[in-house]
C-alpha cells in the first residue's frame, strides 16, 4: 500500500519534466493511517524474520525520518508544493 501511496506523489508533465507534490507526500505523515506508524514485521508478510525484522524497522525509522525532513525542508526553502527532481534534455 505504501509504495504505491509513495508512488502518487510523483507528477510527470507532458514533456516528461518529473516533479514530487510534496504536499501530498507530507500529508502521509498526519492521517490516520500515517507512514510513521508503518512497521515491518514477518507476522503481517513482509519479507523480514524475527532476526532481521529490528534492523529492517530501525532503517525504516531513519529513512522515513529524512523523508519527512527533506520534504519539511523543501517546501520551506522552496515555497511551492511542486519541486522539479528532473527534466527531459
Amino acid at each position: 500500500m505504501w509504495r504505491d501511496k509513495l508512488r502518487q506523489t510523483r507528477v510527470v508533465d507532458a514533456t516528461g519534466n518529473e516533479a514530487l507534490d510534496l504536499d501530498l507526500l507530507l500529508s502521509y505523515f498526519s492521517q490516520g493511517e500515517a507512514f510513521f506508524e508503518l512497521e515491518l514485521s514477518h507476522d503481517l508478510g513482509h519479507r523480514v524474520n524475527e532476526t532481521t525484522e529490528p534492523g529492517a524497522n530501525s532503517h525504516l525509522v531513519t529513512l522515513r525520518l529524512d523523508i519527512f525532513y527533506l520534504a519539511q525542508k523543501c517546501l520551506d526553502e522552496g515555497h511551492t508544493s511542486i519541486v522539479i527532481i528532473s527534466a527531459c534534455p
